[in-house]
């Protein structure tokens, strides 16, 4: 299983992603943007699954 990044412009975006991502039985949380990605702060989440092309089709707000 592959673990990935997703970044978000808002708190709410992330939150909202990491429950799809748990309802669709992946291993997510919700954390800090690393420094090698960004120096601004931010929220990110980190998800394992196999099927990376599912994720493209999660839809947030």
């Amino acid at each position: 299983m592959m673990q990935y990044i997703a970044t978000f412009f808002s708190h709410f975006g992330a939150v909202r992603f990491q429950h799809l991502c748990t309802e669709r039985g992946w291993q997510a949380q919700v954390r800090p943007v690393p420094r090698s990605l960004s120096s601004s702060c931010g929220t990110c989440v980190f998800f394992k699954t196999e099927a990376l092309e599912d994720a493209a089709s999660l839809q947030t707000p």
